[in-house]
């Protein structure tokens, strides 16, 4: 009875490998989609998703697991409709333009739930297929007889403050070939008015922070601003990503690092050797964000992200000086041999003990 059980097992283990050695091209090519960035600007990432009512962008079949762009939301099903859709249809990263102004990248179908068309007010996505159009710059959504009414121009939305327009920079695919992030090469000011308090957020990412969290939080912001301006610090150093800052002063930039308190103080290190650095806010992941707490940002996010609330607690925030120390370690010589010194940031933002008490009876005797 043992041999025969050894016996079965043996058989089975050997149909398994057999059998991973089938499927394996098509692990393959679907794991080199998750990191390529096709000549349209296209960022494709497998997917399986168990919403119903989500269609191919281009031959409307219903999609359950399939390839979608994280930065301007277009969805696939096969690995031929992406290669036929990106041949057809650029993404939002490149700039389409009518008389110097950025005109609407519309995406047809698949809008979010309880979509309002911005022509008529009314709801608009429902039914079968591909119905009615998201502009994936502005965020807007509206009905196929409306979208002509509206006009071509976009303005990039409510916060267009925090956006970069696709035709103010210039960009390239830095890092690993399975690991590419957009990097800025050349950056200038929006000429429009309604841009007069520009002011471009960067959005600094742990994605091994809180979990599964810090994945979603980088999906989440490529989908509302442009993505370089979404940084992933396992991809990409935060000063090649901001290296652009040396040489354009005048433009000034907001930095929201996502992740916890060992998150920030490392990015805190890394813009010091910037000759600008930047108001940093915290959206905390995880948990023990005594920082984060201290400064007003909360103690820890979990759901999805509200891009209009993050931008108006940007808005309503306001800049304080943070005590940061560099603390020296300088050891004894011991037995003739003096081990190495030691450099360590602190970041003093709670404080116990005399200077505690010296505080508290100032205030104290002011009162």
């Amino acid at each position: 009875m043992l041999w025969t059980l050894l016996a079965l097992v043996f058989v089975v283990a050997i149909l398994f490998q057999l059998l991973r050695k089938v499927v394996q091209p098509k692990i393959v090519e679907y794991d080199f989609l998750d990191s390529n960035v096709s000549s349209s600007g296209h960022h494709f990432v497998t997917i399986a998703t168990d919403v119903h009512g989500q269609y191919c962008s281009l031959c409307e079949n219903g999609v359950q697991t399939g390839m979608q762009c994280e930065y301007c939301g277009v969805l696939v099903d096969t690995v031929l409709c992406l290669r036929l859709l990106a041949g057809t249809m650029s993404c939002k990263t490149i700039p389409h333009l009518t008389d110097n102004d950025i005109t609407h990248h519309w995406i047809r179908g698949n809008l979010p739930s309880s979509s309002v068309c911005f022509s008529c007010d009314e709801m608009c996505g429902d039914g079968v297929g591909l119905i009615d159009y998201r502009c994936s710059l502005c965020q807007i959504t509206v009905h196929a007889d409306c979208k002509f009414s509206i006009g071509e121009r976009c303005n990039l939305g409510a916060n267009r403050d925090f956006i970069i327009p696709p035709d103010c920079i210039n960009w390239h695919k830095g890092g690993y070939r399975r690991k590419r992030q957009l990097i800025i090469d050349a950056i200038s000011m929006p000429k429009k008015e309604s841009f007069s308090s520009w002011t471009p957020l960067f959005v600094i990412v742990n994605p091994k922070s809180g979990g599964a969290e810090g994945a979603a939080v980088l999906k989440t912001f490529r989908y509302f601003l442009h993505p370089v301006q979404v940084i992933n610090i396992e991809q990409v150093s935060v000063g090649s990503a901001l290296r652009w800052t040396d040489t354009h002063p005048e433009i000034d930039y907001l930095v929201l690092v996502a992740g916890g308190d060992g998150t920030v103080s490392l990015i805190l290190n890394s813009l010091e050797v910037l000759r600008k650095r930047p108001p940093v806010a915290v959206l905390p992941l995880g948990t023990g964000n005594d920082l984060s707490r201290v400064l007003g940002w909360g103690s820890g996010h979990s759901g999805e992200i509200d891009f209009g609330q993050v931008c108006s607690s940007l808005r309503e925030s306001k800049i304080v000086k943070l005590d940061r120390w560099t603390v020296e370690i300088t050891h004894r010589r011991r037995f003739g041999v003096r081990p190495k010194n030691k450099h360590l940031r602190m970041i003093n933002y709670i404080s116990i003990g005399v200077d505690a008490c010296v505080t508290y009876g100032t205030l104290l005797i002011v009162l």
